[in-house]
C-alpha cells in the first residue's frame, strides 16, 4: 500500500501510550539530527549484502541507505519499525481523516469500530480503531513497502552510528 506521505519528521504519535510515544518522539529527533547532514560511509554490511558507496538519506520514517541502487530502511529495531508504523497511521487518522477512511475501507467500517463491531480492511478485522492500530505493530511492511523479512545488520563503520544517533541494527530492501 502506498499513501500520500508527508516527510517522517512531521508525523508524531497521537494516540500512543506514553512509552510508544516517548519510542517514536526518539525516533523522530534521530531521523532529524540525521536529515541535514547528507554522507556517504565507505561501507555496510548487511548479511552478506556488502553495500560499497551508500548514500544516507532520510524518508518519511527513518534513516535510508541508498546503495547499489538499492534502498535500504534503517531501523534500532524491529520494534521500533512498528511503532513508528502505527504513529504514522495514528497521525494520518488524526490529520487526514478522508484518506485515512478510504484506506480503512470507508466510513461502514469506522462506524462499526465504534459500536464494537468487527470490521477493518483485508482479512484481518478487529473491534476499534486502537486494535487497527496496534495491527502496525507487527505488520508494516506494507507501510514501508519493503520485504517482509529484515535483514541484521553485521557491519558498518562507527561513522554511521554517529551520523544516525544509533546502532543500526536491522534494514528493510526496499521493492
Amino acid at each position: 500500500m502506498r499513501v500520500n506521505r508527508r516527510p517522517y519528521g512531521e508525523h508524531g504519535a497521537d494516540g500512543d501510550s506514553s512509552q510508544e510515544t516517548a519510542e517514536i518522539a526518539r525516533g523522530i529527533a534521530l531521523t532529524e539530527k540525521a536529515a541535514p547532514q547528507q554522507a556517504s560511509p565507505d561501507w555496510i554490511q548487511i548479511e552478506r549484502h556488502r553495500l560499497i558507496q551508500g548514500e544516507i538519506g532520510v524518508d518519511e520514517f527513518c534513516p535510508v541507505l541508498l546503495a547499489d541502487e538499492r534502498e535500504w530502511l534503517l531501523f534500532e529495531s524491529e520494534i521500533v519499525a512498528g511503532l513508528r508504523a502505527r504513529g504514522f497511521m495514528a497521525q494520518l487518522a488524526r490529520h487526514e481523516p478522508e484518506e485515512f477512511t478510504y484506506l480503512v475501507g470507508g466510513e461502514e467500517v469506522l462506524a462499526a469500530w465504534a459500536e464494537g463491531i468487527p470490521a477493518g480492511p483485508g482479512t484481518t478485522k478487529v473491534t476499534s480503531l486502537d486494535k487497527y492500530l496496534d495491527l502496525w505493530l507487527t505488520d508494516f511492511t506494507s507501510l514501508y513497502d519493503v520485504e517482509c523479512a529484515g535483514h541484521a545488520i553485521e557491519a558498518y563503520p562507527a561513522e554511521l552510528e554517529e551520523l544516525l544517533g544509533f546502532r543500526p541494527r536491522i534494514a528493510y530492501r526496499r521493492h
